[in-house]
C-alpha cells in the first residue's frame, strides 16, 4: 500500500510484493526498467526494506485472529473481513467524505473504516477501507463504484487464494515489522511530461511503454531512512493523481527488472 505518512494526492491503489531472499542484494543493478501501460497519473516505486503495517496503528492486522496465544493459519468461518477486521459494506461511493459519522462508534456506522487509533470510534483523519471483494468474470472491470474490486480483501473466500487469510505478516513470521529504509523513484505517466525522455521502448502500437530508471541516490525523488542496494527486501508500487470517473482510467504493469 502506499505510504500512510504521505498526503493523500487521489491515491488510486497500491501493491507491496517481499523480494525474493536470492535477489534481495542489487549492489550491482544499476538501472530500473518497468513496463507499463497507462497515460495518466503517477506512478511512484518504493524499493528497499518497507513497514508492513499497512494500517499505521502498530499492531499485526491479520484475518486470522488469535488464539489462546496463536493463529492457526486457516480462514476460519467469520474472518472473512479484510485487514480492518469489520465486516460491513464500503461506502456507495469514491472519495466519500471522511468527515461523515465522525465520532461515531464502529457499531454505528454503517460502512468499514481503518480505526487506526484503535478507539472504536470514526475520527476525521481515519480512511475507509474500500476492501470488498468484487469480480465479475464477463467484465474486465477491475473497480467498480460501490461494488468492490478484485484485490479486496472482505468476502474473498471465494477466489481462487481466497481461502488463505488476508495479513499484514508479509513474509509470516507472526513478527510486525515496521522498519522504514527505502528510495522511492516517480515516473509521470502523461506523455507530454518530460519523463517520457526515460522510455527506452515497449510497443506504443498497443500503449505498452518502458520506462528505465537510474536506480541510484541521485535520481531517488525520495530517501526515506538509511537504504541500501544490498538490502532490496520489498517493492511497493502505487499510483496516485487519479480521479475516479466510472471506468476510463486503467493503469497495467507487465514486467519490473533491474538492470
Amino acid at each position: 500500500m502506499p505510504d500512510s505518512t504521505q498526503p493523500d494526492k487521489n491515491i488510486w491503489a497500491g501493491v507491496m510484493q517481499e523480494v525474493p531472499k536470492d535477489s534481495v542484494d542489487q549492489s550491482s543493478a544499476t538501472a530500473l526498467d518497468i513496463m507499463v501501460k497507462g497515460d495518466r497519473g503517477g506512478l511512484h516505486i518504493d524499493l528497499g526494506v518497507i513497514s508492513e503495517d499497512v494500517i499505521p496503528n502498530g499492531r499485526l492486522d491479520s484475518e486470522d485472529k488469535l488464539e489462546a496465544g496463536g493463529r492457526n493459519g486457516k480462514l476460519d468461518d467469520g474472518e472473512d473481513t479484510g485487514l480492518d477486521g469489520i465486516s460491513k459494506p464500503d461506502p456507495p461511493q469514491f472519495n466519500f467524505p471522511r468527515s461523515k459519522f465522525v465520532g461515531q462508534s464502529i457499531n454505528a456506522i454503517p460502512y468499514d473504516f481503518w480505526d487506526v487509533n484503535l478507539n472504536g470510534l470514526k475520527d476525521a483523519d481515519e480512511p475507509w477501507s474500500y476492501d470488498d471483494f468484487f469480480y465479475p468474470e464477463v467484465s474486465i472491470t477491475y473497480v467498480t463504484e460501490g461494488k468492490g474490486s478484485i484485490d479486496g480483501q472482505e468476502n474473498n473466500k471465494t477466489d481462487m487464494l481466497g481461502n488463505i487469510p488476508d495479513t499484514e505478516d508479509i513474509n509470516f513470521n507472526n513478527f510486525l515489522e515496521t522498519e522504514n529504509d527505502y528510495y522511492s523513484y516517480s515516473v509521470s505517466l502523461n506523455k507530454t511530461s518530460s519523463d517520457t525522455l526515460s522510455n527506452v521502448g515497449g510497443n506504443p502500437a498497443k500503449g505498452w511503454f518502458q520506462y528505465r530508471i537510474p536506480f541510484d541516490e541521485a535520481h531517488a525523488d525520495r530517501i526515506v531512512g538509511s537504504p541500501t542496494k544490498s538490502q532490496i527486501k520489498h517493492v511497493r508500487i502505487w499510483v496516485d493523481e487519479l480521479e475516479f470517473s466510472g471506468n476510463d482510467k486503467e493503469i497495467s504493469i507487465a514486467e519490473i527488472n533491474f538492470k
